[in-house]
């Protein structure tokens, strides 16, 4: 519904901005409800006067033409103020064939239901009105819309008929161009009806309650060659009938095209169960050969675009056709408190909320142009923690030589400026979960947006959980900003993001990754509900992150980045700070890639975890005003044993080394501009391994020279040199390539210490019939190791 039409629909009562801007749909709640509030003001006050305002929160209505049929009764809280005993009678009429019954028809103060119930006998094809209006301590009056319009009458269990034979429709007349469509959905079996030529109606509208178990339901079949294009403003629209228990199914199928093209219009699938485990709407057009939505809104599961109908839960279960193209043209401020998506999988708004897992699958190919994607949003709790998923139609998902893709933009084709995954949003107090995913592994994937929110809380809940996930392989997300664990509010509640980069997926941000945001709580009132929030970033084997910048909260504390065997990780600035570090770091045999600035450590954080030699590639360096230089790229916090080496070096460096510093828990870069010497032990200072005894041969020279990091060594069968070497300090031999060559049959050399030095992680090569004994007295553990 656009803002316009909601003005018209409101005559009598005074636009505000919540009826005229962008943001002005209802909360649809049930198939007529009327929020009624009479305000009166204190007796003392002489100019007291009494005031009652009508709000129907469902402005259509519709009903097959020359049918007899009733429309449900919709109920919902209203609160009534007013220190008053006047009464306010409520009234609805229209057309002499439709009853109207309200209930109740009398309200004073307080807080009631009022539910409204329409029956309808043989109208004629046409739009007319049902006024409501109170009267007595106050008046108000404002109006509904009920049209009337050609209704499917072919609805015996296993019927089948054509749209264009007049026999299957109420009016006795194939719908046409100014036509609006209605067909019902209550039978036990399934029907079809055959869109057997090109056409084009106003609206196409699916009410039912059919529990058919999903073994049967409503079939719309649009032949190879035929297109059906709804052009009018309201657009398309299923939606239950009265029974919230039932579970009806509807299905598009054909070579054939659908195409819902207003922009004013929506896009609307919902179901009116709100606490079910198994009950939802499914709409299935896996069939279809195409489909195209350019809409207002478009909505699977979107409560706040409830169509006529009971209304429940936002729930529903939608397969795209194999060919997509959607494109909507809402917007919307996303830092109000109570903001709607443009594109919606998946939204309860104010609704209790089902414990059912539905999804939104995607098609063969797509494409979605839009302001706004909401995928798992206010109270859409789910089960057994999931919630409602947006991905691939699994049948064609294939990881390793995907078929399906999808290719996500803003409306005018730049930068989409919100993807908002398990968000929950509104200012009433909540208890409910919010769980969305967005799980795109075995399609390809090429999505650029501006912001990225998974798992978001509102203000006012109570110990809820909203958690929110984006899983891809194939393909790329590049987004300016990404929050994974987003608590913006100050209350209680676990908020966590996960991200899952698989093989063949690229994640670019160029702002910063964002894991377990806190807001600022100066008093620390919050602080037991702050280490509830997290971020967790995967990378696994062939995926690749490149990141800006990593931050995390200043209390939060489940923080993780993994690196997988094979997985890259480049990092442009840093992770984390000194001040707010990240929980843990696990590194595989993966590659790490960090811009290195002198005095600038790369990373901080409490637990670095490698489970294999992790390469470290530096891609620059700068800001070193001499050599040989230094510099810490991670700082950790608790101790530990690490596997790191030295991968690709900057243009014009040829010596780095990575050295882990158990002493001071840092991870540094030890930076020299010379080639690396090949050095041969000859012992004649001492037998010490350290940096200023003349022990050794450049084998290039043959000059007698001391050792410095970086340079290769060897140790052979030369007569009269000192097989017994103590490590005085802590020396690192190069990492490119072998740094250590120990070879000959006759001398027998062996490496020891004490607790002043370590050999650096480095390539050891033996070869020869000689032993070779390393004695390595251990800083971490304290113990003597052979």
């Amino acid at each position: 519904m656009n803002s316009s039409q909601q003005t018209q629909f409101h005559a009598g009562r005074p636009p505000d901005a919540e009826q005229t801007g962008r943001r002005g749909l209802y909360d649809w709640r049930a198939s007529l409800i009327l929020a009624v509030a009479c305000a009166a003001l204190l007796p003392h006050r002489a100019s007291a006067q009494q005031s009652v305002v009508i709000s129907p929160v469902t402005i259509n209505y519709w009903v097959g033409a020359n049918t007899t049929n009733i429309l449900g009764v919709g109920s919902n809280s209203v609160a009534i103020s007013g220190a008053t005993t006047n009464l306010v009678n409520l009234a609805a009429s229209g057309p002499a064939t439709v009853g109207e019954v309200l209930t109740p028809t009398v309200m004073t103060t307080g807080t009631t239901n009022l539910g409204v119930a329409l029956s309808v006998t043989n109208l004629s094809a046409g739009a007319t009105t049902i006024n409501l209006s109170g009267n007595g301590g106050a008046a108000y009056s404002t109006n509904v819309n009920l049209f009337v319009v050609p209704q499917w009458v072919a609805t015996n269990s296993g019927s089948i008929g054509n749209w264009s034979n007049g026999t299957n429709w109420s009016t006795g007349v194939a719908p046409g161009l100014n036509d609006s469509v209605y067909l019902e959905n209550q039978a036990i079996a399934s029907f079809t009806n055959t869109v057997d030529s090109t056409r084009a109606i106003q609206a196409l509208i699916f009410i039912g309650d059919a529990d058919d178990n999903l073994a049967s339901g409503a079939f719309t079949q649009i032949p190879t060659g035929v297109t059906l294009s709804v052009v009018g403003t309201n657009g398309f629209a299923i939606a239950n009938k009265s029974n919230n228990s039932s579970r009806p199914q509807y299905a598009f199928y054909g070579g054939g095209a659908l195409v819902i093209s207003n922009t004013s219009a929506n896009f609307s699938i919902n179901d009116g169960s709100s606490g079910s485990s198994t009950r939802l709407t499914t709409v299935n057009m896996s069939g279809l050969s195409n489909f195209v939505a350019k809409v207002s809104r478009f909505g699977a599961g979107d409560a706040t675009l409830s169509a006529q109908g009971l209304q429940g839960g936002g729930l529903a279960t939608l397969s795209l056709a194999r060919t997509n193209l959607i494109t909507t043209t809402w917007s919307d401020d996303y830092t109000a408190l109570n903001f709607q998506n443009a594109f919606n999988a998946g939204n309860n708004g104010e609704m209790a909320g089902g414990s059912v897992v539905s999804f939104l699958n995607l098609g063969f190919t797509n494409g979605i142009y839009t302001d706004s994607i909401g995928v798992g949003r206010s109270h859409l709790q789910g089960s057994s923690g999931v919630g409602e998923t947006l991905r691939f139609l699994t049948t064609i998902t294939n990881s390793g030589a995907p078929v399906a893709s999808v290719y996500i933009r803003g409306t005018n084709g730049s930068r989409m400026p919100l993807l908002a995954v398990g968000v929950d949003s509104g200012s009433a107090n909540s208890t409910k979960n919010t769980i969305g995913l967005v799980n795109l592994l075995g399609g390809n994937v090429d999505m650029l947006v501006d912001q990225i929110w998974l798992g978001r809380n509102r203000t006012n809940t109570v110990a809820p959980t909203d958690s929110g996930g984006l899983n891809f392989d194939n393909g790329t997300v590049s987004a300016n900003t990404i929050r994974a664990g987003y608590m913006e509010y100050t209350n209680a509640a676990t908020v966590k993001g996960t991200i899952q980069v698989g093989t063949n997926g690229l994640l670019n941000v160029a702002n910063f990754l964002e894991l377990g945001h806190t807001p600022a709580d100066p008093a620390g009132a919050f602080a037991l509900s702050e280490v509830l929030a997290y971020g967790q970033l995967t990378v696994g084997g062939g995926g690749t992150a490149r990141l800006n910048n990593v931050i995390v909260g200043a209390v939060s504390t489940n923080n993780t980045i993994t690196v997988n065997t094979a997985g890259t990780l480049v990092i442009s600035n840093t992770i984390a700070s000194s001040a707010a570090s990240l929980g843990t770091l696990t590194l595989g045999a993966a590659n790490l890639t960090f811009f290195v600035n002198a005095g600038v450590t790369n990373a901080f954080v409490t637990n670095l975890v490698t489970s294999a030699t992790c390469t470290i590639n530096i891609a620059s360096l700068s800001g070193f005003t001499s050599y040989p230089a230094t510099n810490i790229l991670i700082a950790y916090q608790t101790p530990a044993a690490h596997t790191l080496g030295i991968g690709k070096l900057p243009p014009g460096f040829n010596n780095l080394q990575i050295v882990d510093d158990p002493a001071s828990l840092t991870i540094r870069l030890i930076i020299n501009t010379n080639q690396p010497k090949h050095l041969a032990w000859r012992g004649g200072a001492n037998s010490q391994w350290d940096h200023a005894s003349l022990n050794w041969l450049d084998t290039n020279s043959l000059a007698v020279t001391k050792f410095t990091d970086g340079d290769i060594v060897s140790f052979d069968d030369t007569i009269g040199v000192s097989t017994n070497i103590t490590i005085a300090e802590n020396v690192n031999p190069g990492q490119s390539g072998t740094g250590i060559y120990v070879t000959g049959s006759t001398n027998q050399f062996t490496f020891n210490n004490s607790s002043s030095g370590v050999i650096g992680s480095c390539a050891l090569l033996e070869s020869g019939s000689s032993t070779l004994e390393i004695d390595h007295w251990h800083p971490i553990a304290g113990e003597r190791r052979a």
